[in-house]
């Protein structure tokens, strides 16, 4: 096999050629200036002065033969340890980030003199960034490979596109010295890279409460339009009937308050659906009986697991509101049942629909309920088919501690661990 003379051993023979022509010129012209002069033995004074002249020009020849001997010998690139001197340098000046990576693979395959080079970088998420020198190649080849470590973890690779015969002991030097800086600086990239991701992360949940909260506030907002419009339709129309009684005939006194009672009934059931007593003193599951049975189609309520020890009062809400929006949506279509259950600190609600109902809840329903449970840390589940459709809320409890809410003297109200209640009104 044909070997190949040393990139180095070139350089230095070009060197010495080079400044061996130099001095020899310099002598050469100082004897020819001479002989024109008619000096046919120029003396000790003449050469001193040549010698003075190579001693003072020698260092600018010197740099001039260097450059070209590094040309000839490495190629346009140069010379490897010059070019791994710039790279370091370009490191502690603080290279950014995002050039860290093609820098190195041009480094790297400047400094072996191969063809080209690729740098992988192992991210914290599993996933790995690639860098190719020159840019733009979709594949490196060769068998040279080095790993590149930081406090003994590593952190990246780099791959030179040379084979094993081809990488002579100084070029693998300049790989072994180019592996320590290089893994320091992957790994400041690599965390660099990570704080963005966390960064993005943050910002994006950041986003999506943002988001939340207005969500909540409109549908805040709705919920006020709403009963504000169940006002009008269900109290107003009492008392302008108490008012027309009143002005037509004095007679009409016991009409008029049969509609003022009316109109308080009205408001007093609105307002159970605003914030039930209920729910404060007695509990969810009394809560949700109390509402099934203002229904106006049969709504089956089945609880279970609910003794002395009450959720929080947050849970309870959370569940109660989640309950009295999935019904107002599927009631409407025939019958339903509720399902609440309370095992393993997790309070589950599950709303069927047992008639020809269409796939609920609707969108503005179904991302309310998954605000408000998401809050808790909870799940929503939807199954609609041709055979089943229902909804599952399940909330963790995150407190579970017993809670009295019930004002003083005021009997305790009884909370079966098992219950089941039909309530329906024509």
């Amino acid at each position: 096999m044909r070997r190949r003379v040393p990139p180095s051993v070139v350089r230095l023979l070009l060197l010495a050629a080079g400044l061996v022509l130099f001095v020899g010129s310099v002598y050469a012209l100082t004897r020819a200036v001479s002989w024109a002069a008619g000096v046919r033995h120029p003396g000790t004074p003449v050469w001193l002065a040549a010698t003075a002249f190579v001693a003072v020009a020698g260092p600018v020849a010197r740099h001039r033969f260097e450059r070209l001997a590094d040309r000839i010998a490495y190629g346009r690139a140069g010379d490897p340890h010059a070019v791994l001197t710039r790279f370091l340098q370009r490191l502690a000046d603080t290279l950014a980030v995002d050039d860290v990576l093609p820098d190195l693979a041009r480094a790297a395959s400047q400094a072996v003199h191969s063809p080209g080079s690729e740098v992988r970088l192992w991210l914290a998420d599993g996933g790995e960034w690639r860098q190719t020198w020159p840019p733009g190649r979709d594949d490196v080849g060769g068998e040279v490979s080095l790993s590149l470590q930081h406090s003994g973890n590593p952190v990246g690779q780099l791959q030179v596109d040379l084979d094993a015969d081809q990488l002579s002991t100084a070029d693998r030097e300049l790989l072994n010295r180019l592996a320590g800086p290089a893994g320091v600086a992957l790994s400041n990239v690599r965390l660099t890279y990570e704080l963005r991701r966390r960064l993005r992360q943050e910002s994006e949940l950041a986003e999506q409460l943002r988001r939340s909260r207005q969500r909540l506030v409109e549908a805040r907002g709705e919920q006020r339009r709403r009963f504000t419009a169940a006002v009008d339709a269900r109290v107003h129309r009492h008392l302008t009937a108490a008012q027309a009684a009143l002005a037509a005939n004095r007679s009409f006194v016991d009409s008029a308050a049969a509609e003022t009672l009316g109109a308080l009934e009205a408001l007093r059931d609105l307002a159970v659906g605003v914030f039930p007593l209920v729910l404060r003193e007695r509990g969810l599951a009394d809560a949700l009986e109390q509402h099934v049975a203002g229904r106006p189609v049969e709504v089956t309520l089945c609880s279970a697991g609910f003794g002395a020890d009450r959720p929080a009062p947050a849970i309870e809400a959370a569940a109660y509101f989640c309950c009295v929006a999935m019904l107002d949506d599927l009631v409407p279509y025939g019958p339903a049942a509720v399902v609440l259950d309370r095992r393993a600190g997790t309070v589950r609600l599950t709303v069927r629909s047992a008639g020809p109902t269409p796939c609920l809840p609707t969108p503005g329903t179904e991302q309310l309920l998954r605000d408000r449970v998401e809050a808790f840390g909870g799940t929503v589940e939807i199954r609609c088919t041709a055979d089943e459709k229902y909804v599952t809320v399940s909330l963790p409890e995150t407190d579970t501690a017993p809670t009295d809410t019930a004002p003083a003297g005021t009997a305790p109200a009884a909370n079966p661990t098992s219950s089941i209640r039909a309530r329906g009104r024509a």
